[in-house]
């Protein structure tokens, strides 16, 4: 939207312990928007506990504070949460599915508050139409990636040795969250049946998420990497 000319503002919440390096920097993107950090609680960024309830705390913290965000000068307003789309005004609202829907009543009242409906793939669209939401209300657009990224990427086989991980070994790479849904734990299940040329690495998500993990003698724990590297860790993997 920035590119083809228009006035965007991200509105974020302004947290105590969250990352002060520069976005733009971090991401590798232009500044053709401005950012808007609305003050909120952060008790998920300062405890490793009771995550659940610090998230839901933080988040009826954010819902509180745009109520003091002015967007009645916004043509649109975009937002991939359901719980921000219960508050933000309806009439140019847009909200972002990226998972299937429930048939609790919140999601369904964001669902039916938006103007339309962005379904990150078709599974997600066919699951909305399910639930009663109008095909003609709803715009596919799958995720993506900026491939230009990888094709200045040099793979590198010695950036696992760092980790203590033989780089002669089969790697096998998943980088993320581990939400149950994303099926990182079968991953992990299927580390006992494969041979011991092959290891498994995981990258990237929070400590508390791995300690399950640790220990296992073929699987290989990476904490977080800068953005700029991620793309060097998965062309040096083979699968």
């Amino acid at each position: 939207w920035g590119k083809l000319g228009h006035a965007v503002r991200l509105v974020v919440p302004g947290r105590k312990y969250s990352s002060r390096e520069d976005p733009f920097a971090y991401y590798g993107i232009k500044p053709l928007f401005t950012i808007h950090r609305p003050t909120a609680s952060d008790f998920l960024g300062k405890h490793q506990t009771f995550v659940r309830l610090w998230y839901a705390i933080d988040t009826l913290s954010y819902m509180y504070a745009l109520l003091g965000v002015r967007f009645s000068q916004d043509d649109v307003v975009y937002t991939r949460e359901y719980l921000l789309a219960l508050l933000l005004p309806k009439n140019n609202l847009f909200l972002e599915m990226h998972t299937l829907p429930t048939s609790g009543f919140l999601i369904r009242r964001a669902l039916r508050r938006a103007r339309g409906v962005i379904a990150i793939s078709a599974g997600v669209r066919d699951a909305l139409v399910k639930i009663g939401i109008s095909p003609q209300k709803i715009q596919v657009a799958h995720d993506g990636v900026d491939l230009q990224i990888f094709s200045r990427t040099v793979p590198d086989r010695t950036a696992w040795e760092k980790f203590g991980i033989d780089s002669h070994k089969k790697i096998v790479l998943y980088t993320g969250h581990f939400y149950d849904w994303k099926g990182s734990d079968t991953l992990v299940e299927a580390a006992a049946f494969l041979p011991p040329n092959v290891h498994i690495v995981l990258l990237g998500a929070a400590d508390e998420e791995l300690v399950q993990y640790r220990g296992r003698e073929n699987i290989s724990i990476v904490p977080h990497q800068r953005f700029e590297l991620v793309p060097r860790f998965l062309k040096s993997a083979n699968v």
